[in-house]
């Protein structure tokens, strides 16, 4: 096997004290495919995909180094990369001072069945769905980013699969995490919320949470957990994570349709975007926007709501990158789409 090596990422870093005269003053060359990258104060975390595919001979020592992920030119040191059970995809995180934007603080290849990726001020964590086993399990493994040094720390696995970006938070050194559970064999559906400690073991768990619903969407806010779950009603669930050896359900909110994407208004309102759904079969009826009043999480209520009928799908539902939520200019923007008339529309709302 071999690692495809047709792709690679660059970094550029300008000087724009003076924005009429920008100058490059860094630049690193990493193998691999762009997936994402963090800024963490000085450090930039630059991360990058390879797939790794088959060769109809055997390697050699000599042609493995020459296979390896390099970074800035140099292969990956063998004691940093990390080989699990199985795995077809290789990520290559690297850190990149700011104070020295063209030389390589440390660097890694993980080995993954295609991982997603959460950072935290001074963690990442990698996790993906299990299906090897009767049942779906999320398999998470941290890495510590102490100034730049990319270290494994621990890994967990928690029933069930993350099925939203903000599902997964990590808040004072705990790691909380929302899975939903669907055995399709029986059509039987749960929900969970396990807080795992920073050696990733159990502290807390929250279980059987709306049975026969699935999580959509999630926010966490300090100690404070909002998701959406959803068949046919959509209920809006508030929890209390302060003790993390017993989070509890505080409050729930039913109404019709979901969210696909909650954002924090301010410290007492919750946006969602998502669909407006007939109660009795769950038939699409528009893309909805709802605002929250989370200001007594116990008693959770609806402030106003407005439905697109005319408009079937909206990226923001599915990708946070392409919402406009802000709470100060009090501007709410996204495009939708009329499958009808094949438009494109950007829309504006503001909240009074």
């Amino acid at each position: 096997y071999n690692f495809d090596v047709s792709y690679q990422t660059v970094l550029y870093t300008y000087d724009i004290s003076n924005p009429a005269d920008a100058k490059q003053i860094g630049k690193v060359e990493q193998d691999g495919s762009y997936r994402t990258s963090r800024k963490i104060e000085d450090m930039m975390y630059l991360f990058t995909q390879h797939t790794i595919v088959a060769q109809p001979e055997m390697l050699t020592e000599e042609a493995l180094d020459e296979s390896l992920p390099k970074v800035n030119g140099e292969a990956i040191s063998y004691d940093c990369i990390y080989l699990p059970e199985h795995g077809y995809q290789g990520l290559v995180v690297s850190s990149i001072s700011l104070d020295k934007p063209d030389e390589v603080v440390d660097n890694t290849l993980i080995m993954n069945n295609f991982v997603e990726i959460y950072v935290s001020s001074n963690a990442m964590y990698l996790y993906h769905s299990d299906y090897r086993t009767d049942t779906v399990n999320t398999q998470i493994a941290k890495f510590s980013l102490k100034n730049g040094v990319i270290s494994a720390v621990a890994a967990a696995t928690v029933p069930g699969m993350v099925q939203d970006t903000f599902a997964i938070n990590e808040y004072q050194g705990n790691l909380r995490v929302l899975t939903s559970y669907w055995n399709v064999a029986v059509d039987e559906r749960s929900n969970q919320l396990y807080i795992l400690d920073e050696k990733l073991q159990a502290a807390g768990k929250i279980e059987n949470i709306a049975e026969g619903e699935t999580i959509y969407a999630a926010r966490y806010f300090g100690d404070l957990a909002y998701f959406i779950t959803y068949r046919n009603i959509d209920p809006l669930f508030a929890a209390d994570l302060s003790d993390i050896h017993n989070p509890k359900i505080l409050g729930e909110l039913k109404i019709t349709g979901y969210s696909e994407y909650l954002h924090m208004w301010g410290e007492d309102k919750l946006l969602g975007i998502g669909y407006e759904t007939d109660e009795k079969d769950g038939g699409r009826e528009g893309i909805k926007l709802v605002m929250f009043d989370i200001s007594n999480p116990s008693e959770l209520s609806i402030i106003d709501t407005v439905v697109i009928k005319e408009a079937d799908y909206s990226p923001a539902l599915f990708d946070y990158k392409a919402v406009l939520a802000d709470v100060n200019k009090n501007m709410i923007g996204f495009v939708t789409t009329d499958y009808s008339k094949e438009e494109l529309e950007y829309r504006m709302y503001s909240f009074e």
